[in-house]
């Protein structure tokens, strides 16, 4: 099997090393390499690039039979998921608790993988399945997107309040309120809320809520501190804000962290 990993950051040296616990062999493209148009000729692309590249990579990727999304975050504004670029037959999306350091040194970890193809969730499955890296499977594509992208909300505000909250009933107040207007926004996107009880659901809102690796909790704490965040990072959330405030829906609690930005 031809398979190609697009990008050369922590997700893609993860991916790599999934693959090569199972035996497999990849090739890795970056504009580093100079070899990003010569994707289009493997069988399995990993996206592992920030989603606002997404847009950049996408004519060379839709020549792909599988393309196996790693990012988490919104696309641009009129055309925000990742999914929306790809044949539904052809795109599959991974997202859960992974600290990509973590899947590296092998701690046990689980992940929900979506396809509305079920033969590209048995090659998924495959190609990255051990007994280190567990998969969850469903075919709900845009549902499992919608948590990537709204976690990394919750984060900033989570980290936020972390600085600025010293009380715990109030931090865990904001972050239930915050769990349920994911549900209002899969329910307006026509998608299955039981995705919220998946590894890309709780797992994933936990594990970026709660610690000072992810990327968009420690924005947050930054944020309530004033300190200038080290912008040379991507902060996915950042670009999501953006998103859910123009969502037609009282979700109040979310639609805040868009006034945390102007505050500070």
């Amino acid at each position: 099997m031809n398979i190609g990993i697009l990008g050369d950051g922590l997700m893609a040296q993860a991916i790599g090393h999934l693959l090569h616990k199972n035996g497999f062999e990849f090739q890795v493209f970056s504009r580093k390499k100079g070899n990003v148009a010569e994707i289009s000729t493997v069988q399995v692309a990993f996206l592992c690039v920030p989603s606002s590249a997404v847009e950049c990579y996408a004519n060379y990727l839709q020549l792909v039979p599988v393309v196996v999304s790693c990012a988490k975050g919104v696309v641009v504004k009129d055309k925000p998921f990742i999914s929306g670029f790809f044949e539904s037959s052809q795109f599959c999306v991974i997202s859960g608790p992974n600290f990509a350091g973590e899947v590296i040194n092998n701690h046990k970890t689980i992940t929900t993988i979506a396809s509305k193809n079920s033969l590209t969730l048995n090659t998924i499955e495959k190609i990255l399945s051990s007994s280190e890296f567990e998969l969850e499977i469903t075919n709900e594509v845009l549902g499992v997107e919608i948590c990537g992208i709204v976690k990394n909300v919750i984060a900033i505000m989570m980290g936020f309040a972390s600085v600025k909250m010293p009380s715990w009933n109030e931090k865990s107040l904001i972050l239930t309120k915050m769990f349920q207007e994911i549900s209002y926004i899969l329910e307006h996107f026509s998608c299955n809320q039981e995705v919220l009880n998946l590894s890309c659901g709780i797992g994933d809102i936990f594990l970026t809520c709660s610690s000072v690796n992810s990327r968009n909790y420690q924005f947050g704490v930054n944020l309530a501190m004033g300190v200038n965040s080290n912008q040379s990072q991507t902060v996915e959330g950042l670009r999501s804000i953006d998103f859910i405030k123009d969502l037609p829906l009282a979700i109040p609690y979310l639609k805040t962290v868009k006034s945390l930005l102007l505050a500070e």
